[in-house]
């Protein structure tokens, strides 16, 4: 089974009205590393926040395919093996954007997510701060400058290791015994 930490840059944070601008992925499948990173054109005119946010302007997006288009590329990326698709907030942000696009939703019936920030704030109750950025920190690992999907993609996986650690779990995919075993997450 694939394990993919994902990332979605967005023009803004309501997945019923806002358009994914990237999608960013490091995909483990045996002992295979490959990544996904591509610009997706959102059809709506990028706001000075949104390009200050990401680093992604408007002359970027232009010319790229559409998110209908991309999709079917992250979808053949991420494989029929049932994934685990892994993001920051995932519950309350990047899967909400995925299962609203209809090529998605068909395919999302095989996917298993997880949530770190969920399992972060399990795993560490009295850390204040469990933002990306922080748990990076946290953890000794180089943040650079974030908000690039595949960037912080690449970020993800470091910090899950970590928190696998902290678990004491040694196999990614035992994660899912921890959080059903943990009805908190």
């Amino acid at each position: 089974m694939p394990l993919i930490f994902y990332d979605l840059e967005t023009t803004g944070l309501n997945p019923y009205h806002s358009r994914i601008i990237e999608i960013g992925a490091v995909k483990y499948e045996n002992g295979n590393v490959s990544t996904f990173s591509e610009i997706v054109n959102p059809e709506v005119k990028l706001s000075h926040f949104t390009i200050d946010y990401t680093g992604i302007t408007n002359e970027m997006v232009q010319d790229k395919d559409t998110i209908d288009i991309v999709i079917k590329r992250f979808i053949k990326f991420c494989g029929n093996d049932s994934p685990y698709l892994v993001a920051h907030n995932n519950d309350g942000f990047d899967k909400l954007f995925l299962e609203n696009i209809r090529n998605f939703k068909d395919y999302s019936k095989n996917v298993k997510y997880i949530d770190t920030l969920k399992l972060s704030r399990r795993l560490l109750p009295n850390k204040k701060g469990h933002k990306l950025v922080n748990l990076c920190n946290y953890f000794n690992i180089k943040y650079g400058r974030g908000h690039r999907a595949l960037h912080d993609s690449e970020l993800l996986d470091k910090v899950y290791s970590c928190l696998l650690d902290i678990a004491n779990i040694t196999h990614p995919y035992e994660i899912e015994k921890f959080i059903y075993n943990n009805p908190i997450l």
